[in-house]
């Protein structure tokens, strides 16, 4: 059996890689860390508009639905997905064993991923999201390789202040 290896693939796997690694590097950050723990539990929009945007050529859109741990427990999720693949580059909060996974929607542990909206409608859904779990609360430092608090969030920092 001959598998095609998509001409993105190695492209993909590196900048997620890379987006994994900044969230990583912003638990450093004293703000970074006073929301998010070393799973990287709730970055998930965060990373994958980041990446979504980096792999925009190959045909990437961002995705918001549901991570299924088991039959009873479902847990909103974010990912990337491009053709008929999945990459998640916060796969670190479900397994602790891999920091990114890009798998095909129809494997094993792609039919876990239950996609509700696609590109446009994930980004309204998951600027709605709460506890700063949004992408629109940050931004990246390309320099730094870490994530800081966008202006509307210190915006929403000093009205709470107030």
């Amino acid at each position: 059996m001959n598998i095609q290896i998509p001409a993105w693939y190695d492209r993909a796997i590196e900048e997620a890689k890379q987006v994994n690694i900044s969230l990583k590097n912003s638990l450093k950050e004293t703000f970074f860390k006073e929301i998010f723990d070393e799973s990287l539990c709730g970055t998930c929009a965060i990373g994958s508009f980041i990446l979504a945007s980096r792999l925009k050529a190959y045909g990437a859109v961002i995705v918001s639905g549901d991570y299924v741990v088991t039959e009873e427990q479902y847990t909103p999720h974010c990912w990337v997905e491009i053709d008929d693949y999945i990459i998640d580059c916060t796969y670190t909060q479900f397994d602790n064993s891999y920091d990114v996974k890009v798998l095909k929607q129809s494997s094993r542990l792609g039919i876990r991923y239950k996609k509700l909206f696609v590109a446009t409608k994930a980004i309204r859904d998951i600027s709605s999201w709460d506890d700063y779990q949004s992408p629109k609360f940050w931004k990246l430092d390309e320099e730094e390789k870490v994530f800081v608090p966008s202006f509307r969030m210190l915006k929403v920092k000093t009205n709470e202040a107030t």
